[in-house]
């Protein structure tokens, strides 16, 4: 049923909330959310770190200690999955809170393990908080940044984050491993506990979220609060436009929704590129480290040093490329990356044959592995977070990154497996690599360009339509936009 309301020729909610400058607000949203993912990242490095480590002490094998990490991810799994859930039904501030405080407590909680089962299960604990914060991390970014600069700041938040927590972690493993122990590396995971009550002052709850639900009145007053932030000096009374609109509202949602003729080739894109990129990530970054032990020759120290190298020459490249992600768009840079990175590991595995992969060599090669490959952790669930609308944004995301643990698992029981038969490294990186280029084919195949487009006109292949709903004591105010194409 359509009807005709007359308002105001002004902007609406979503047009306040785009054309607010890129200031104050912003920083203070990259900054918290930039802390937390940067230590949730931290504690996936860390584990590499620390499982030789307690795998000394207790007289474990690879064969044993993979089930750390495979409980691990598993947790971030279903972690991913619940966030993203809950985010599209109780709120992002809220789910994105829990799940941080999930992860600082179980990684105090690692810091008093007294056996492998309790690392294991603690690991698993943590893993959830880990998985579900991601996912709710960048529908928030996404769903407060203007378009102009979401790519932008979803990069910086995500590459530079990530190479960030990478850089703790192996920070802390040099300086603190052998004079404080593997305990006292899984206590700094508790520090973004001190973030929940910041994240609750400066960033209130999205609009987007509330229009969608049809709280209007919180929406304006979550608008307003931005604006606020923002150092807005007036605050403009709440208008929209005339609109032609259809007050009947979509009952299909959750996972339904993800696999209905609208979502169906963006979800096809997003759950194999999460697991062939999947497969790569968690099988290097979790054996990483003991493979250059066993198969290099290189000490636990001189891992850990070599390893915060890279890390920290990623870090430029972070931000050339939260620069390009918004120039030359989300779908160039994903190939590019993805390619890039499988031939480097490729590489490593030919050229470190019978243990020899010189040092300086070794900082070259895995300097484009963390920078591209690894980097791709940033940009592959902030762009699954914008291909989907606003009910179910953080279950797509969610989604994504649980298909990527689901193979992560795989292949750190895989590559484990491998370890203790003793193969060549060739093997080894060839099965990490190859999924890496198909990935990169996947997107050119599949892949949707997103760059600069307000979230509310992404969605692809669909007729437009405005909802209105009407709320006591406002006026008419727009709820959702479906986008019309080519609009």
């Amino acid at each position: 049923m359509s009807t005709q309301v007359n308002v105001p020729d002004k902007q609406d909610l979503l047009d306040r909330l785009e054309s607010l400058p890129f200031g104050r607000f912003h920083m203070l949203l990259i900054g918290l959310v930039f802390g937390a993912v940067a230590f949730d990242n931290m504690d996936q490095a860390t584990l590499s770190f620390v499982i030789p480590a307690y795998s000394r002490e207790w007289g474990l094998t690879p064969t044993i200690t993979r089930l750390n990490p495979i409980m691990g991810i598993t947790g971030t799994l279903i972690g991913a999955v619940l966030g993203g859930l809950l985010a599209d039904r109780i709120g992002r501030r809220k789910t994105f809170n829990i799940m941080i405080l999930i992860f600082a407590a179980t990684e105090l909680v690692n810091g008093f393990a007294q056996s492998f089962d309790w690392v294991v299960t603690s690991c698993f604990v943590m893993g959830i908080g880990v998985g579900g914060a991601v996912p709710v991390a960048f529908s928030i970014i996404s769903e407060f940044t203007p378009a102009s600069k979401r790519g932008a700041v979803q990069i910086i938040t995500g590459v530079v984050s990530i190479g960030g927590g990478y850089i703790i972690a192996s920070a802390s493993a040099n300086a603190f491993l052998d004079t404080l122990g593997w305990r006292f590396l899984f206590g700094i995971g508790v520090i973004p506990a001190f973030l929940v009550p910041l994240m609750y002052k400066f960033c209130p709850e999205s609009p987007r979220y509330y229009l969608k639900k049809g709280r209007i009145q919180q929406a304006v007053e979550s608008v307003r609060r931005v604006e606020q932030l923002s150092g807005v000096g007036h605050v403009k009374e709440l208008y929209v436009n005339k609109y032609s609109v259809n007050t009947e509202t979509e009952t299909v949602g959750g996972m339904a929704k993800l696999w209905s003729k609208k979502f169906r080739k963006v979800s096809t894109l997003v759950w194999l590129y999460g697991a062939l990129w999947g497969f790569f990530n968690f099988g290097l970054l979790v054996w990483l480290p003991t493979i250059l032990t066993t198969h290099f020759d290189y000490t636990s120290h001189s891992t850990a040093y070599f390893t915060s190298v890279v890390d920290l020459a990623g870090i430029p490249v972070g931000f050339l490329t939260a620069y390009v992600f918004d120039k030359l768009g989300r779908k160039p840079i994903l190939m590019l990356y993805s390619v890039l990175s499988g031939v480097a590991v490729l590489l490593m595995g030919l050229l470190g044959v019978g243990g020899a992969l010189a040092p300086a060599l070794f900082v070259a090669i895995g300097f484009v592995i963390y920078s591209t490959g690894f980097a791709l952790a940033g940009m592959f669930p902030p762009y699954a977070s914008e291909l989907y609308d606003t009910d179910v944004r953080a279950t797509g995301a969610g989604w994504a990154v649980a298909i990527s643990r689901v193979t992560g698992v795989t292949s750190i029981f895989v590559i484990g497996g491998l370890l203790s038969s003793n193969v060549g490294t060739p093997l080894i990186f060839g099965l990490l690599g190859a999924p890496l280029i198909l990935a990169g084919i996947v997107v050119h195949m599949l892949g949707l360009e997103t760059k600069g487009i307000v979230l509310e006109k992404i969605a692809p292949q669909m007729r437009g339509t405005l909802t209105i709903v009407r709320c006591k004591g406002l006026q008419e105010s727009a709820v959702a936009w479906e986008p019309t194409n080519g609009v």
